[in-house]
């Protein structure tokens, strides 16, 4: 195989070019597991929005599929903000519009109640909307740019407790 055959770069941006390749190997900065059983790789989440904590790998796209099946949610995003405690981890956020009326704890215990224990977020924000790409994705850079706010529910500062299974 000849090197760049498929992508020639990041336009107008060598230095992001040079981080994406190790070698002539692109690295897409998509996370997989593999089936130990059958061999196939399924797509777990980027790398970039995978979120490091207690030890933890925790996969976005897992959390979200969890809040949506929650019949009051119409759309979610988890992400990474920076833990208070250790530098080199994050805490858990989820921005989440509402269809329906509904408390922080009443969607944290239905977390708790269907995922494990760390899916449960530190930090809830119900918001009116999510920001969108033109491709319909949403820009989670945007939400970690956010931060938390004075509309940032913490799971730290309430009366819930998380129960591990």
């Amino acid at each position: 195989l000849a090197p760049h055959l498929l992508f020639n770069g990041y336009f107008g941006d060598p230095q992001a070019t040079a981080d994406a390749y190790r070698d002539d190997w692109f690295l897409t900065g998509d996370l997989a597991r593999k089936d130990p059983q059958t061999g196939a790789f399924f797509f777990v989440d980027r790398k970039k929005d995978a979120v490091r904590f207690a030890g933890r790998n925790i996969s976005t796209l897992e959390v979200e599929s969890v809040v949506l099946r929650h019949p009051k949610v119409k759309e979610a995003a988890a992400f990474g903000i920076a833990s208070d405690q250790l530098a080199s981890e994050d805490e858990l956020k989820l921005n989440v519009v509402l269809g329906e009326e509904l408390s922080p704890e009443a969607l944290c215990e239905f977390i708790n109640q269907n995922a494990p224990h760390y899916f449960v977020p530190r930090y809830l924000e119900f918001v009116d909307a999510l920001p969108y790409t033109p491709t319909n994705k949403v820009q989670k850079f945007a939400l970690r740019e956010s931060g938390i706010n004075d509309g940032t529910w913490d799971r730290n500062k309430s009366h819930f407790k998380v129960q591990k299974k």
